[in-house]
């Protein structure tokens, strides 16, 4: 018998990232591992009371820009929440539209915070580049092996190594994470610092990398929850790259936070 139900959404507006396909599926492999059911979609219809009401957690998976834009779906997930269901979010579900925080506050409070910035991007290509606000990092074959292309002819590293430090240990979320070990991210900034409504599960150095424009200062939180408006919220703002989600040590953060959110830990 199921544990629970996991709906991972996955519609982006904005930025598409490569690693969605990888994400939805180390997400259903972890549900048939351990107990849990998994459906993914993109579509915003299936946000109704009665299609919510299947599920226990709802995971927004590199959600982009305005994913929910009918009134009647923002009040359906309201609803799944004050009813007690739970929020895992990933990465780019703090990268929501600039109006949002306006026009739908209570998003911004479900994540806890709104994406700012990350780490410089650098691109690898055999033409001449100029694009404001990134890095050239040569020609075609100078990419590193792990590099996203983003066409035939140019690719992208946007992460870099940084040390992370785990500041509780106890949380399912903080599982698989080692204090002071160093990790290749993507790694996010935000709009504020979550941490004076989130329980801050782990923290990056900055001193420890360029965080170009998601630079925060001495405190910058990269994983959290809460307990919001009668349901919870879990986020992990890691796993950009496709890699992520083939190591042990991400999934099994990834599995508790999920279990968290679910009420199942």
């Amino acid at each position: 018998m199921s544990r629970f139900s996991v709906l991972v959404f996955h519609r982006a507006v904005g930025f598409v990232h490569q690693s969605i396909p990888d994400t939805v599926e180390a997400i259903t492999t972890l549900g048939a591992d351990h107990g849990f059911d998994v459906t993914s979609t993109d579509d915003p219809a299936q946000f109704t009371p009665d299609l919510l009401g299947l599920h226990q957690v709802v995971a927004f998976a590199h959600t982009s820009g305005d994913v929910l834009p009918e009134p009647s779906q923002r009040r359906a997930i309201e609803g799944f929440i004050r009813s007690g269901g739970g929020f895992f979010g990933i990465h780019g579900a703090s990268s929501m539209d600039a109006d949002v925080r306006t026009d739908w506050p209570w998003f911004v409070e479900l994540v806890g915070a709104k994406f700012k910035g990350h780490t410089n991007a650098c691109f690898y290509c055999d033409e001449p580049l100029e694009i404001p606000g990134v890095a050239a990092g040569g020609s075609l074959d100078r990419a590193p092996v792990d590099a996203e292309w983003l066409g035939d002819d140019l690719a992208m590293v946007s992460w870099e190594d940084a040390v992370l430090h785990v500041e509780d240990g106890a949380c399912p979320a903080a599982r698989g994470l080692r204090d002071g070990a160093t990790y290749a991210e993507e790694w996010y900034g935000f709009e504020e610092n979550p941490r004076p409504w989130v329980n801050v599960v782990a923290t990056v150095d900055e001193a420890t990398y360029e965080p170009h424009k998601g630079w925060m200062g001495d405190d910058h939180p990269v994983i959290w929850w809460r307990e919001f408006d009668g349901g919870r919220s879990v986020y992990n703002s890691m796993g950009h790259a496709k890699a992520r989600w083939r190591e042990k040590w991400f999934l099994e953060s990834v599995l508790g936070g999920i279990e968290l959110a679910a009420g199942a830990s």
